[in-house]
């Protein structure tokens, strides 16, 4: 097994990443913090995670009306392509128009 990707890229975080990651979940409220404990003790994905809670419509979109790249939130929850995480885009009806009028200025 290899700490790096094809890419070079680095697949797993540090320690020291780890424990600021639970840091910051500690003062979140119960919900998130509790999403960020199953993910950092069980070593699992954003996707299994969110499994978990039935939760993964609401955050593929909101991470794409935050702006977060479709490739990113594709990757984060697992999918097989791209396609599949456009449904969540294309859900957004007043939100894919705000997203368009922050990019158009």
């Amino acid at each position: 097994m290899s700490l790096f990707d094809a890419n070079g890229q680095r697949l797993y975080i540090t320690q020291s990443e780890r424990n600021a990651f639970l840091e910051a979940a500690s003062r979140a409220d119960r919900e998130v913090r509790t999403f960020c404990m199953v993910m950092a003790y069980t070593g699992c994905r954003i996707s299994e995670a969110l499994a978990l809670t039935g939760k993964s419509i609401d955050f593929g979109v909101m991470a794409i009306t935050q702006g977060i790249p479709l490739n990113m939130v594709s990757k984060w929850m697992g999918h097989a392509s791209l396609e599949v995480t456009a449904i969540y885009a294309n859900a957004l009806g007043e939100e894919q128009r705000a997203i368009a009028a922050r990019m158009w200025g």
